[in-house]
């Protein structure tokens, strides 16, 4: 059942969120300057392989820590889409809709509110907040296509990962309790198939083409046209913001 967040139960309930992700995780906000709290956790939930996906707005060229902090995350997907001022964070299981930017300064000096749910207990706002995310990401530009890069302005350059933030460097906090159905197990494993060759490849739903076949498509990677669905490997026509037949999207959205 839903429930009212303040200022620091929202704090509290985005923690929970990245420490129970077990696949996927999401972080949706125009102003990004990681708090540090939130973002050893973000080193927990990366040294585990989690894949984040983080959007992000108004400007593309984003404050050097927070540069720093995207750069020691290995796991990491980040795009951006200028209009954005929506707040949302989620993984397989719940999610928090709220006024709170991931930022510091919101953190310590706002006054925030927001709204706590479940996919289990509040499926029919989760899904739809779910399908807005994945609008979201089909209107937005990839900034990070790969570990190695930094965001600088409209351009990339490669980066060797910066120490400052190193898993080793900083004491990680806990990882909290084991989700009962992680988005991969609702597709039965953690491969899936890319949407180009059909080729097996890690199983993340933002990266749905295998190593061999992104270069031929990553100038034009968001209106590319494919074969096979990313989950069960049917031929069909997909896309980055849309990789799964219908079939297996109507098991996502259950």
């Amino acid at each position: 059942m839903a429930r009212f967040l303040t200022t620091a139960s929202t704090t509290s309930a985005v923690e929970d969120i990245i420490n129970n992700a077990r696949n996927n995780l999401v972080l949706i906000s125009p102003y990004v300057k990681i708090p540090r709290n939130l973002f050893q956790n973000l080193l927990s939930a990366d040294s585990k392989g989690i894949n984040t996906t983080l959007i992000y707005g108004k400007k593309m060229d984003i404050d050097q820590e927070a540069k720093e902090q995207i750069s020691a995350l290995r796991h990491i997907s980040v795009y951006f889409l200028e209009n954005l001022h929506a707040k949302c964070y989620l993984n397989e299981e719940s999610m928090v809709i709220t006024s709170m930017n991931l930022y510091d300064f919101s953190e310590r000096n706002n006054r925030e509110m927001g709204i706590y749910l479940t996919r289990k207990d509040d499926s029919e706002i989760y899904n739809q907040a779910f399908d807005e995310y994945k609008r979201i990401l089909s209107l937005a530009k990839s900034t990070k296509p790969t570990e190695d890069y930094v965001v600088t302005g409209s351009t990339m350059t490669h980066s060797a990962p910066l120490q400052k933030y190193s898993a080793n460097k900083l004491k990680v906090q806990g990882t909290g309790s084991i989700l009962s159905r992680p988005i991969s197990e609702l597709f039965g494993g953690k491969k899936g198939y890319c949407i180009r060759c059909k080729k097996r490849t890690d199983y993340d739903l933002n990266k749905p083409f295998c190593k061999e076949c992104y270069p031929q498509v990553k100038q034009n990677q968001q209106n590319y046209k494919a074969n096979y669905c990313f989950e069960c490997g049917a031929r069909c026509i997909t896309t980055l913001a849309q990789p799964l037949c219908n079939t297996c999207y109507k098991k996502l959205r259950r």
